[in-house]
C-alpha cells in the first residue's frame, strides 16, 4: 500500500502543471459561461419590461384625445355636410311633394270651375 502510494504521488507531482492549467482552464470556462448565462438571463428581463413600458405608453397615447386641428375640421365638416345634404334632399322632397299637391289641386279647381 505504501508503494501505491508513493507511485501515486509521484505521478501527480510529474502532472502537476498540467493539472493545475487544466483546473484553472475549466474554472474560467466554467465563470465565463456563468456569467454569460447570467448577463443573458439580466437583457431578457430587461428587453421584457422595456417591452411593456412601451407597450403600456402606445396604448395610454392612443387612449388621448387627438387635438390636431386639421382632423377635427375635416371630421366635423365631413358630418356637417352629410347632415345638410340630407336635409336638402328631404326639404327638396317635401317641396316637390308640395308643388305636386298644388298642381292637383289647381287642375281640380279649374275644373270645379268650368
Amino acid at each position: 500500500m505504501s508503494v501505491e502510494k508513493v507511485n501515486a504521488y509521484k505521478e501527480q507531482k510529474t502532472n502537476r502543471k498540467a493539472n493545475l492549467a487544466k483546473e484553472k482552464s475549466r474554472k474560467k470556462r466554467n465563470s465565463l459561461l456563468s456569467k454569460g448565462a447570467i448577463a443573458l438571463c439580466a437583457a431578457a428581463v430587461v428587453a421584457a419590461i422595456g417591452f411593456t413600458g412601451y407597450n403600456q405608453y402606445k396604448a395610454y397615447e392612443d387612449s388621448l384625445p387627438n387635438y390636431d386641428v386639421t382632423q377635427q375640421v375635416i371630421s366635423d365638416y365631413a358630418g356637417v355636410t352629410a347632415t345638410e345634404a340630407a336635409e336638402e334632399a328631404e326639404a327638396a322632397a317635401e317641396e316637390g311633394a308640395a308643388a305636386e299637391e298644388d298642381a292637383e289641386a289647381g287642375e281640380e279647381a279649374e275644373s270645379a270651375a268650368e
